[in-house]
């Protein structure tokens, strides 16, 4: 799942960086770095700096990787909680909680390739939410330069640079989050009810440091000024055009909670009991960009963003339930919420269980759901994120002609180039809207085994997703950049028209999704005497159907790997997890077995319907397309195999007081599967992370001891 040479397949492409031919960029990658032609590039497109040249290129000698790849990022937590009783008069109690959480993280931003930075002025962009639209900050070069008297510089005359600044590593995030919490809380009875009234506070507030981000501007000068790329690169390009970039985001929540509960009626077979409740919720973010990268004077990898904004919440509500016969058990619910932002949402919820023996009952619901946009989907919110790779159809028009992107005709840094997206909110937004249902059944034939099969039906209406299709493509001002004429030759010059810098992408309402399943849970134990306890356990989930409404078509998604607006991480049918267990004494050992059934690789919602549309699609792999378009689909590339992992747990208790215990997950350090459709996996890699994490980690032990004062 790490390789990036898929040339052993037919059709395959090597998008290791600085590898022959790779079409991730128009030029190849060089962490040498290399000089265009400014006049003209018929015979000699290209200057290489000292450490590789067209031979050694063209015969792969100048590929390289990244300095640090991450699968997973290290994190450190600290938990902290506390809490105090006090026993009132009339049956009264009185508490208060308080908690710190803080933990750190540094992830390193290999989730995008590396960068030879030709082309920065897609980045060159401000937005806040002083002024949500973006504005085009012209400063930063079209094309990084060195001067004429630049070492290596043969041409005369300031050259553009090709060059991946491998000095500066990759991105890094450090990120320190802490989380504060008070609770207070009083219960006790009045007039026959029990009452429960709670009002809390949480806060949260984070540091984010980005390390590796150019600004452009200052880039420039420290080349003007003698600064070396290379493979022995001058000192200090971090402070000189890279300094670290800091954000603050916070969070609050306020909520009031006022519930009580008492029986209200004799049925015949007993009571009947009715809860009644208020509730209020005040959430309140604030978080914007680094003000360079606000400003549009540094990049940041998925552009400038902000969140900034609250919403109220008031809600009432009501349960009651009770035996309407000795066998016929009933619940039935309200709920009525009023958001600030929105509007209003009524969501009421029956339930019926009916038992005519011992060993079986059988059970069913029906209910509806919401829920309301966030501030970042309807508030005073934006954000940029990767649409991917794109061939301006003005500016490449010939992305596939007989020399590729260097086709007559082309400017090469605008074929398969990486575009952003911006994704503005949208006040007009509805709230999700859920109908479900569920029948079931439960058989006990006797005490130590039991098992539970249910049917869930689940619609949802007004789906919030990303726009599928750009309201709008915004193009940048002229700039001069590489261009190939009718000769072949590569000169450069300025187009009529500016670059594309990003496509708009509003939060909307999609029309509908439909899913529909089995879920079987079984449970047993068998009592081994002297000699211990066994116990065995089975939950299994069959998907019958997911369907997605999108602009009035609607796609068969269970078993692809759609829908893609969901994180792309595949929607297998069939997951499982098994568990067995044994147990004596102080000693506890359990093996729990999870199986994930394979799926297609396919995606309709995203305009793959076979796998060879799959196969070559770009936006798959930070690294570029995997395969040509020629490619016919083999070796078992189509399908995501199943994924089967198997985790030990085992516990032991010294004393009453003291328990030691251990785990190795992943026992036999199971790979995960190839996928070569998500975009999820650590570094970009062909993993489904989000499915399969614990294999591409592999076997992991942890080893911890409890003690109880």
């Amino acid at each position: 799942f790490t390789n990036l040479d898929w040339s052993g397949y037919p059709g395959g492409i090597n998008t290791t960086p600085g590898a022959a031919n790779n079409p991730y960029t128009p030029f190849p990658s060089s962490i040498t770095g290399y000089l265009l032609n400014p006049f003209t590039a018929s015979s000699a497109p290209f200057a290489y700096l000292p450490g590789c040249n067209a031979t050694a290129e063209a015969a792969n000698q100048c590929t390289y990787t990244l300095a640090e790849m991450q699968i997973q990022p290290p994190t450190e937590q600290i938990n902290v909680l506390g809490k105090l009783t006090k026993t009132l008069t009339a049956g009264w109690e009185a508490s208060v909680q308080a908690s710190f959480f803080s933990s750190r993280a540094q992830q390193v931003e290999n989730n995008y390739p590396p960068f030879d930075f030709d082309v920065p002025a897609f980045f060159a962009m401000a937005y806040s939410p002083a002024n949500p639209v973006p504005q085009i900050v012209p400063n930063p070069p079209a094309l990084l330069t060195v001067p004429a008297n630049y070492p290596g510089n043969p041409f005369g005359v300031a050259a553009p640079l090709i060059y991946n600044f491998h000095e500066l590593g990759q991105p890094i995030i450090d990120t320190t989050a802490d989380t504060y919490r008070l609770l207070a809380e009083v219960t006790g009875p009045v007039a026959g009810w029990s009452v429960d009234a709670a009002v809390g506070i949480m806060y949260a507030h984070m540091l984010e440091t980005y390390y590796g981000n150019l600004e452009y501007t200052q880039l420039q000068n420290a080349l003007d000024n003698g600064y070396q790329v290379g493979l022995m690169p001058s000192s200090g390009g971090a402070a000189l055009f890279a300094p670290p970039m800091e954000e603050t985001p916070t969070n609050s929540l306020r909520y009031i909670d006022l519930h009580a509960s008492r029986p209200l009626l004799q049925l015949p077979a007993g009571p009947a009991s009715l809860a009644v409740g208020v509730q209020y919720f005040d959430n309140n973010q604030n978080q914007k960009a680094a003000g360079t990268s606000a400003e549009g004077i540094q990049t940041e990898l998925a552009g400038p963003h902000f969140v900034v904004g609250s919403q109220e919440d008031l809600a009432v509500f009501a349960e009651l339930d009770g035996h309407i016969l000795k066998t016929l058990e009933f619940n039935a619910a309200g709920r009525y919420d009023h958001y600030d932002t929105y509007g209003s949402s009524a969501t009421p919820k029956f339930g019926l269980k009916y038992q005519p023996t011992a060993e079986l009952a059988l059970r069913g619901t029906w209910g509806k759901g919401f829920r309301a946009p966030t501030v970042a989907e309807s508030g005073k919110s934006a954000t940029f994120f990767p649409y991917g790779y794109f061939s301006d159809p003005v500016l490449c028009p010939n992305p596939n002609g007989p020399n590729g992107l260097l086709s007559p005709g082309n400017y090469p840094l605008q074929c398969n180039s990486f575009l952003l997206s911006y994704e503005p909110s949208n006040p007009k937004l509805k709230a999700v809207e859920s109908t479900q249902f569920t029948l079931g059944a439960i058989f006990e034939p006797f005490k130590a085994f039991n098992v539970s099969l249910d049917y869930y039906n689940i619609k949802l209406a007004n789906d919030i997703i990303t726009a599928i299709e750009p309201v709008s493509f915004v193009r940048g001002a002229p700039t001069s950049m590489p261009y190939v004429n009718a000769a072949g030759g590569i000169v450069i010059q300025t187009p009529s028209v500016g670059p594309l810098l990003y496509a708009d992408y509003p939060y909307v309402n999609a029309q509908a999704t439909h899913v529909s399943g089995i879920d079987v849970d079984m449970r047993g134990y068998l009592d081994l005497g002297r000699f211990g306890r066994l116990t065995a356990g089975l939950s299994y989930t069959h998907e019958f159907s997911y369907t997605e409404s999108i602009a009035g078509t609607t796609y068969q998604l269970a078993g692809t790997h759609g829908p893609g607006i969901s994180g792309n991480s595949g929607n297998p049918k069939e997951r499982a997890v098994l568990s067995l267990g044994w147990d004596r004494g102080p000693l506890d050992v359990t093996t729990t077995i999870n199986y994930t059934g394979p799926f297609s690789i396919t995606d309709p919602t995203s305009g793959f319907d076979t796998c060879l549309e799959t196969l070559n699609d770009s936006f798959s792999s930070a690294y570029g397309v995997r395969f040509s378009a020629s490619t016919v689909p083999n070796q078992g590339l189509c399908t995501v195999r199943g994924f089967t992992d198997v985790n030990l747990y085992a516990r032991y208790a010294l004393s009453k007081r003291l328990n030691l215990h251990a785990s190795i997950l992943n026992l036999f350090n199971q790979e995960p599967p190839l996928d070569l459709e998500t975009i999820g996996g650590g570094g970009e890699l062909a993993y489904d992370a989000p499915q399969n994490q614990i294999g591409a980690v592999g076997r992991f032990f942890t080893l911890g001891a409890t003690y109880t004062f």
